[in-house]
């Protein structure tokens, strides 16, 4: 089943086309999740559901495209905080995609599995929404 998001068209003006898409495999049961917010916005989200487990998978994917304002980051951030509220105790919450945000370094934490965003003295959008990311 495929779940996409095309891009009508482009907001920087570069004319090229784009979008984001989820794949899941068929034999998987899968919806689509319904967020008012995500509709003007380059993303999908997609839910999970497994017989052997009572725990979902929701898997947020987006797309904002390089030079975007602060409006377009903080739409991205309320949709992701609205898909993180459906969740239940036990599922897992994934988000995936590309931020367009240079200004953070991605450091290994100690244990060597996961990595620790720090941001930049940047004063950009991106640095001022990597702070409030932070701080949600």
């Amino acid at each position: 089943t495929v779940y996409r998001k095309d891009r009508c068209d482009s907001s920087i003006g570069t004319g090229k086309a784009g979008g984001v898409l989820i794949a899941v495999d068929s034999r998987l049961h899968s919806d689509a999740v319904v967020i008012p917010e995500i509709d003007p916005l380059e993303a999908v989200c997609v839910k999970l559901q497994f017989n052997s487990s009572s725990s979902n998978v929701y898997i947020y994917g987006l797309y904002i495209q390089y030079g975007s304002s602060e409006e377009v980051y903080s739409a991205h951030l309320a949709s992701i905080v609205k898909a993180y509220s459906l969740l239940q105790h036990g599922d897992i919450f994934l988000v995936a995609g590309d931020f367009n945000m240079p200004v953070i370094k991605w450091i290994a934490n100690e244990d060597g599995f996961d990595f620790l965003p720090v941001i930049g003295d940047s004063s950009s959008v991106p640095a001022n929404i990597a702070r409030k990311m932070t701080s949600t």
